[in-house]
């Protein structure tokens, strides 16, 4: 019993030497814990090691609550809230190579040539997350990389502020086309979609020219891919197939849903592969496990003279990858420095140097012609490749409330999209 006890006391000292570091709430706390359970395990002196690894435990996560804490205060120093006088702006930009590029093309100069200290959130879901930030008073971004769907309603809400376009440089403005300055966001990226082919399979004189074709599976047999509508809706290029122009799909509407449904049944049982990211697009292609499939063109392009067996068709080119640079409502900093980075980054210079670095997206102008010939002529939007364009999509629509329901209609489509997949929507 002697040699149970000096255990039990021992064990009791250990452990208040362990709590000592802690907090004192904490401590009191895990004190009754160990008192409690030291008194239901005294019969078996066993159990009380036990105890013991129980609450080393529990100091450890002591430990790390404290460390979350020290994390929290970081953030809020460097994230202040209201018009801050720090002579900087924070940018939402895509993650990834894209981002990088991005950042070293748009933005690492302007401190050097303005004094303006550029601060990167590089990720997706920009909109999202914008909205969410709004919702708790704590908006973090200047500046933000965003698609027209979750633009729209959002300047329509108030949180997207609507662009003063005098105050971006009049030298630069003059070289974007009219179509690309919007009241609540200034293009900085147009990409398109495109049937890519197998270059094995079909030569430049056998390809697919039209989205028909992408449909005449007895003209041209073989595996196809389309995007997962959880992605990017596959109902443009279905209505292109039904000859449709670009006019046409908007304003949206249940009916033009229902004829999109049908067409796309129609290729389904030839669907190898709805894809899900951008590099699967045209991967699925090369790889064997299509013939064809709808891709961007600049990932085709880099690609291709990478020595991939792929290759695009530029006729009927369908422009729906289009993004702007948007200026949230609210942001930490000063409209001052918001503008300076705008009128830095839409700069030719810049847009030459995203090309330099193979990502052929961005507008054609005379600026970036003259800077980056071999280069600018690949854009979708250069002097010989958007006469071959059929139209540039308003995929703002698809941010607006579809008819009858409370969801957005990308909301709307990614909720069918499993249902057509399964073969149980009703339409």
């Amino acid at each position: 019993m002697k040699m149970r006890t000096l255990q039990i006391l021992s064990v009791m000292m250990v452990l208040g030497l362990a709590l000592s570091a802690c907090q004192p709430q904490v401590i009191e706390v895990e004190k009754e814990i160990v008192v409690t359970q030291i008194v239901k395990e005294q019969v078996e002196v066993e159990k009380v090691v036990e105890v013991e690894k129980i609450v080393e435990v529990e100091v450890e996560k002591v430990v790390e609550v404290e460390k979350i804490v020290e994390v929290e205060k970081i953030v809020e120093v460097e994230a202040p809230t209201g018009q801050s006088d720090d002579k900087a702006v924070v940018v939402k930009v895509v993650g990834g190579g894209w981002g990088e590029a991005l950042k070293a093309s748009y933005f690492d100069g302007l401190e050097e040539e303005t004094g303006v200290r550029v601060i990167y959130d590089m990720g997706w879901a920009a909109g999202a997350l914008l909205k969410a930030q709004n919702e708790v008073g704590r908006v973090e971004w200047d500046i933000a990389m965003m698609d027209e769907g979750d633009i729209v309603p959002l300047h329509a809400a108030g949180l997207i502020d609507t662009i003063d376009y005098s105050q971006i440089d009049a030298d630069v403005l003059a070289q974007i086309p009219e179509e690309f300055k919007q009241p609540w966001g200034v293009l900085h990226h147009a990409s398109d979609w495109l049937i890519v082919y197998d270059t094995t399979v079909f030569s430049e004189d056998t390809a697919p020219t039209t989205w028909a074709d992408f449909w005449d599976v007895d003209k041209f047999p073989g595996p196809r891919s389309l995007p997962a509508g959880t992605y990017s809706p596959p109902h443009d290029v279905a209505w292109l197939a039904m000859g449709w122009a670009v006019d046409d799909f908007f304003p949206l509407d249940m009916d033009k849903m229902d004829q999109g449904w049908a067409k796309l049944e129609e290729i389904k049982p030839h669907i190898s592969r709805w894809w899900e990211s951008g590099g699967e697009s045209w991967e699925v292609v090369a790889n064997g496990e299509a013939v064809m499939s709808v891709a961007w063109s600049d990932r085709v392009v880099k690609a291709a003279e990478e020595g991939a067996n792929v290759a695009p068709v530029w006729t009927d080119h369908y422009l729906t990858g289009l993004g702007w640079w948007v200026l949230p409502s609210n942001a930490p900093h000063k409209d001052e420095y918001r503008y300076a980075m705008l009128s830095y980054g839409l700069r030719a210079e810049s847009q030459a140097k995203m090309l330099d670095k193979g990502y052929y997206k961005g507008w054609s102008n005379s600026g970036v012609a003259e800077l980056a010939p071999e280069h600018a002529s690949k854009l979708p939007t250069s002097p010989e490749l958007l006469p071959l364009a059929i139209g540039m999509n308003k995929s703002f629509n698809w941010g607006e409330t579809a008819p009858g329901t409370d969801q957005t209609w990308y909301e709307w489509y990614a909720e069918k999209w499993p249902e057509f997949v399964a073969g149980t929507l009703d339409y």
